[in-house]
């Protein structure tokens, strides 16, 4: 969060879980708030991928720890 000098205006971002982060202008003085930034366009928890941990080992023998994140909607091979 920022202000001016006087506190009065307020530039603050929040960021809450899978949604986009959002900047918004406060005026303290009037309670007027207008957003000036969205950093992404807003996504629905639909288009989002899942992640899944997988487990695999290296050439040489030893064990890998890594996540897939599958392209959405189309099916994953096994």
């Amino acid at each position: 969060m920022s202000s001016n000098e006087s506190e009065q205006r307020w530039v603050t971002t929040f960021v809450r879980g899978l949604d986009s982060p959002v900047t918004w202008f406060y005026d303290h003085a009037t309670s007027e708030r207008e957003e000036i930034l969205r950093q992404y366009p807003p996504v629905e928890p639909t288009d989002l991928a899942s992640i899944t941990g997988v487990d695999f080992s290296a050439r040489d023998g030893l064990p890998l720890h890594d996540f897939l994140t599958p392209l959405v909607r189309i099916p994953t091979r096994t």
